[in-house]
Order: C-alpha cells, then sequence, then structure tokens
C-alpha cells in the first residue's frame, strides 16, 4: 500500500497545511517486473500522484481565492447599499426643497394675478373719469386746462397707490429694499407733486433728520418713519435731540406713513424751548395729503414769523411773554384750521362730482386764515392788543417732552 498523507502549500498570505489521502493498492503482478521496470513503475506512480496532489492545491487556492472575492464582493455591495441610501435621502430632500419652491413660486403667481387684476381694474376705472372729464371739457372750454390737470393728477395719484400696493407685494416676496429709503423717496416725490418741493436728502449725516426744505428764508427738518408697526418713543427723543443741535431751524415735521405714534392719536403741534414748532403726523396716508401739504405750507409761514419775532425782540421779557401768548393762540387757531380741514374733507366726499368749486373753497378759506393769523401776529408790535381771550389759555404753549402724555402703546420695533 503506498499513501501520501500531507503537504505543506504556502501562498503570498498564510501557510496551509493539506492532507491529503492519496493511497492506492500496488497490484501482485508488478512484484514480478525487474528492478529496472519497478522503478520506472514507481517513478511514473509519483509522477501521476504529484500531478493529483498539484490538481488538489490548484483547486483549493481556486476555493481560497473565490472565499476572498466573494467577502470582497460582499463589502462592496454593502458601501454600494449605504451609498444608494444616501443618494435617495439627498435625492428626497431636494425634491421636498424643490417642491417647495414650486410652491413659494406659485403663491408668488397668485399675487401677481391679483395685482394685475387690480392693475386692470384701475385703468378701466381710470378709462372712465378720463371718458367723464372730457365730457366736461367740451361744456365748458374755459375749464379745460384746468380739469385736464385734475384728470392727470388723479391718474398720478391712481398710479402712486398702485405703486405702493406693488411695492408692499415686492416687500412680503422678499425684495430687498431698506423701507426707511422707500418712505423717504416716497415722501420727497409727493412733496415735489404736490407743491413744488425740492426736499434734500439729508440722512445720511449724523445727529440730523432725513430731510431738508429751504426756501424763502424758511428752513424745515422732516423726519419720515415708513414702519409696519407704531413707532418707538426712542424716535421722537431722537428727533428733537436732532431738532435741539439743529437751531437754524424753524420748524421740524415728524411723520409716521403708515402707523401710528406713542402718545400721539391726531395731527398734534407742539413747540420747543428755542421756539420752533414741531409738526407729529401719525398715520399720514389717513389724510388727504394735498391738503395736508398745503397745510403744512401754512404751518412753515407761521413758524418762520414766529422766528423772526424771537429774534427781533433780544430777550426783551415783556416782548417774549408776548411772543408766547401769540405762539399759544397761534397754535390753538391751528387746531381750528385741522378741525375746518376734517369738516371739508366731508364735505369733498359728499360733493365729489364739484371738484373744482370745492378747490376754490378751500383755497379762500385757506387764504381767509392766513389772514387772520397775520393779523394775529401784528399784535406783537402793539402793547394795547391781546389776543381773544377765549381762544387764549392761561398755561404757556407746550414743549416738546414736557407735557403729561397718555401710556404709550406696545409696539415692537
Amino acid at each position: 500500500m503506498l499513501a501520501i498523507q500531507q503537504h505543506n502549500y504556502t501562498d503570498t498570505e498564510q501557510e496551509i497545511l493539506v492532507s491529503l489521502p492519496l493511497s492506492f493498492e500496488i497490484p501482485s503482478r508488478l512484484f514480478t517486473l525487474s528492478p529496472s521496470d519497478f522503478a520506472n513503475v514507481l517513478v511514473s506512480a509519483s509522477k501521476i500522484v504529484e500531478f493529483q496532489k498539484q490538481t488538489a492545491f490548484a483547486s483549493l487556492q481556486d476555493e481560497y481565492l473565490q472565499s476572498q472575492l466573494n467577502e470582497k464582493l460582499g463589502e462592496k455591495d454593502q458601501e454600494m447599499q449605504l451609498l444608494r441610501k444616501q443618494t435617495e435621502r439627498t435625492l428626497k430632500a431636494k425634491d421636498m426643497e424643490l417642491q417647495e419652491k414650486q410652491e413659494n413660486l406659485s403663491k408668488l403667481s397668485v399675487d401677481l394675478e391679483k395685482l394685475r387684476a387690480e392693475l386692470e381694474t384701475i385703468r378701466n376705472t381710470s378709462s372712465v373719469l378720463s371718458e367723464k372729464r372730457v365730457e366736461d371739457i367740451r361744456s365748458s372750454k374755459d375749464n379745460h386746462i384746468r380739469d385736464l390737470k385734475d384728470l392727470i393728477g388723479s391718474k398720478d395719484k391712481k398710479i402712486q397707490e398702485l405703486e405702493g400696493q406693488l411695492h408692499e407685494k415686492q416687500l412680503s416676496a422678499g425684495v430687498s429694499q431698506k423701507k426707511g429709503a422707500v418712505g423717504e423717496m416716497f415722501f420727497q416725490d409727493l412733496a415735489m407733486k404736490t407743491m413744488g418741493w425740492n426736499l434734500t436728502l439729508i440722512s445720511k449725516d449724523s445727529h440730523t433728520t432725513d430731510l431738508k426744505y429751504e426756501s424763502n428764508g424758511i428752513q424745515a427738518l422732516f423726519e419720515v418713519k415708513n414702519y409696519s408697526h407704531e413707532v418707538k418713543h426712542d424716535q421722537y427723543k431722537k428727533f428733537i435731540n436732532d431738532m435741539n443741535q439743529h437751531t437754524e431751524a424753524d420748524i421740524g415735521f415728524y411723520i409716521s406713513l403708515k402707523t401710528g405714534l406713542p402718545y400721539y392719536d391726531d395731527l398734534t403741534i407742539e413747540w420747543t424751548a428755542a421756539h420752533q414748532m414741531l409738526i407729529l403726523v401719525p398715520n399720514f396716508q389717513q389724510f388727504d395729503s394735498t391738503l395736508l401739504f398745503h397745510q403744512f405750507g401754512l404751518y412753515m409761514e407761521v413758524a418762520r414769523k414766529v422766528r423772526h419775532l424771537v429774534h427781533v425782540s433780544q430777550g426783551d421779557e415783556s416782548s417774549i411773554e408776548k411772543i408766547e401768548r401769540a405762539t399759544t393762540y397761534v397754535q390753538n387757531m391751528l387746531k381750528r384750521i385741522d378741525k375746518s380741514k376734517k369738516e371739508f374733507d366731508v364735505v369733498r366726499k359728499q360733493l365729489q362730482s364739484s371738484v373744482d368749486t370745492l378747490r376754490q373753497q378751500v383755497e379762500s378759506f385757506f387764504e381767509a386764515q392766513l389772514k387772520e393769523m397775520n393779523s394775529t401776529l401784528a399784535i406783537l408790535g402793539d402793547d394795547e392788543r391781546t389776543p381773544a381771550s377765549a381762544e387764549t389759555p392761561d398755561t404757556l404753549p407746550n414743549v416738546a417732552g414736557e407735557k403729561k402724555r397718555r401710556k404709550p402703546k406696545k409696539a415692537n420695533d
């Protein structure tokens, strides 16, 4: 019995001990051979055994390499599955983000369509008004130019309102614009269209207001707030500080375009210690801008004359007392003007078809009030005359920041 029991096999990674049961029985007839023939048979048998051994080793090596390959493929499959899951999560997040953007785009499209519809309605309304104006022009040649100007003004106002609405839509859609600059530009344009005033932008200067107006010896400062909520009272204190640092100004206007002011529910007149008139206007858009700007012009004229009288008094106590009494009287009279203006607003709404007549009445009223104020201010040169007792209070005019005010509303600035 010839047997080969084991063989050591070494590859590049490890040594493998292989036991091969290669045994077989030698036929008896082989013993009858000569020694040389028997030796040849043994050599052939050993070659056969060596071949079988190599074949077995090669098969084992293939199995080992196949197992290694399977392990590597398994690891790669796990990596591919992990990568596939990560890719799916990333794609899902991108899909959700894209869907959200599409929803936002749809909302913006809806808002744009509403805005276009409003624009079309306003255009149709303007067209109807234009036809009525044309009929009025044909009926009266003398009023042709004036009616045409009124029509243009009406269109400009409609366009301006539309621009305001468009601006609000743009802000809600995320258009990056500074509200303060927009409010200043809006007020500048409105002052130019209404009164022909060229307001200078000075908001970039330190310790000053937003806008300045100078004309005919009058210097006026304007602080314009374009907030979406009530303005904090700290902003009013800053305005007073700016006015105190610019004593060359005759009058200061503190205006909130769309929201209220703490302590002030309506247009209010105050005075600084330097006899500067202060006009506080909450919710500017609730007023008729044309009448309000004409009223601003009237305030400027009164403020200029008061400041002139203060200057020429040169510290004379009796003159200063008369100026303060006259100032109080002017303040009360301006309040009566404001009350009358509101009555005119009611009349104007009731008599929409008689705009020209109403405008003449308003102009006549303001001219009469201006003459009355000029007459009132003239008392400063006459020691014998004093303001009417029914309209003159016993106290001096309110100095800004000194009167007891109502508790302010809570506001988040």
